[in-house]
């Protein structure tokens, strides 16, 4: 897998920019977004954490500066993601909306334990192409570029 350094969003979007906190004080959720692919056109997101209220809203935010920079091809990455809130879910639909609109597409990787039994009790499966990596994510970009070229 090609790989640009990985870069976080946009500074002056976040409070900070490793992890999100709460007035608790509480590790809410970490990511940070990378170039993959042959062309390195595809933008994976790395979630950590918990997706929750204040993560998602980070999520989306994330996701609309890509798109403003042309992005149309994404995948989350949620290897290391524990935990997903209703509104989590409901900010990562917001997201594939989002990039649907613009002819773009999103898909998930590595998902497993806990969050993958909640996307299929909550069909969410039908909506997202699932991947059990990074790499098989990348190669399905690649698959959908040679049947639209």
């Amino acid at each position: 897998m090609l790989v640009h350094a990985a870069r976080r969003c946009r500074a002056d979007i976040f409070d900070s920019i490793d992890s999100f906190s709460g007035d608790n004080g509480l590790r809410m959720a970490d990511f940070f977004y990378r170039n993959v692919g042959p062309d390195e056109d595809i933008v994976s997101v790395v979630l950590a954490g918990e997706l929750d209220m204040t993560g998602s809203e980070y999520l989306l935010q994330c996701v609309e500066h890509q798109i403003e920079n042309g992005c149309t091809k994404m995948i989350l990455d949620c290897d290391q993601l524990h935990f997903v809130s209703s509104l989590g879910l409901g900010m990562v639909m917001r997201a594939h909306s989002k990039m649907r609109k613009i002819g773009g597409d999103v898909k998930l990787a590595a998902v497993h334990g806990a969050i993958a039994k909640l996307i299929s009790l909550v069909h969410l499966d039908r909506v997202f192409e699932i991947y059990p990596s990074v790499d098989d994510a990348i190669a399905a970009f690649a698959k959908d570029d040679v049947k639209d070229g």
